[in-house]
């Protein structure tokens, strides 16, 4: 048996605590994707953010089984499903926060913003088909493109344009998202076993919990406010 991995009933398992980790991550996700989910809301930008933890909740769930947990018995291409469905998971964060501010954003901007957003999905798409490009850096080039390149800038000019003050909170989630970013390309971990892949996935527990709060402090405004755009 190698440090880092250990065997159950004839099943070797890699990276143990890592793919556990990752899996109650991916559970927590799922938990607070249904919490949105029950509260049957018309507006469309929470029904979003439900996805965006859906498909989050998902893609963990896939790294600490198939990603990680089961690598000694499957090829490391499986760990595309996983990524295939967080930047899905994003790309339902960047909507659901351009249906939040519908009211606010100009017509032509919102639909530059949203053929922008759907051009990063494909363009993340063919890099991860292509042999020569596939890897985990087009994952956090994709995450850092939306984090910084779209949903900072527009959480940031709305408490100084439009005086939402709530979405400091978001703009706290992304910079502590940026902190899980650095432990992980550090490789800041405590042991072997609980290494910098574990304690990336505590901490990222940690930013969706944030988020999730950020999320229903966002939606908890005046209904009578004209911030949501709500389907027929």
């Amino acid at each position: 048996m190698k440090p880092n991995e250990i065997e159950i009933l004839g099943i070797i398992i890699l990276e143990p605590i890592g793919s556990l980790t990752d899996f109650i991550t991916g559970l927590v996700c799922l938990v607070l994707a249904y919490s949105l989910w029950r509260k049957k809301s018309p507006r469309k930008s929470l029904r979003q953010f439900m996805y965006y933890f859906f498909f989050t909740g998902l893609a963990t769930v896939c790294a600490g089984t198939i990603g990680h947990g089961l690598l000694h018995y499957i090829s490391a291409d499986w760990k595309m499903v996983g990524w295939s469905l967080s930047a899905i998971g994003l790309f339902f964060f960047e909507k659901a926060t351009f249906n939040y501010f519908i009211e606010e954003i100009r017509p032509n901007l919102n639909k530059l913003l949203n053929f922008l957003v759907i051009m990063q999905l494909v363009a993340f798409f063919i890099l991860l088909i292509l042999p020569s490009t596939r890897s985990f850096k087009v994952v956090q080039l994709n995450a850092a493109f939306c984090y910084i390149g779209i949903i900072l800038p527009l959480y940031a000019y709305s408490i100084f344009r439009w005086k939402i003050y709530t979405s400091w909170l978001v703009i706290a989630a992304i910079i502590h998202a940026s902190i899980t970013a650095l432990v992980y390309n550090m490789k800041i971990g405590i042991n072997q076993w609980f290494d910098h892949h574990a304690l990336t996935h505590v901490l990222m527990t940690l930013y969706m919990l944030i988020i999730y709060y950020a999320v229903i402090r966002l939606h908890s405004v005046n209904t009578d406010s004209t911030l949501n755009s709500i389907s027929e």
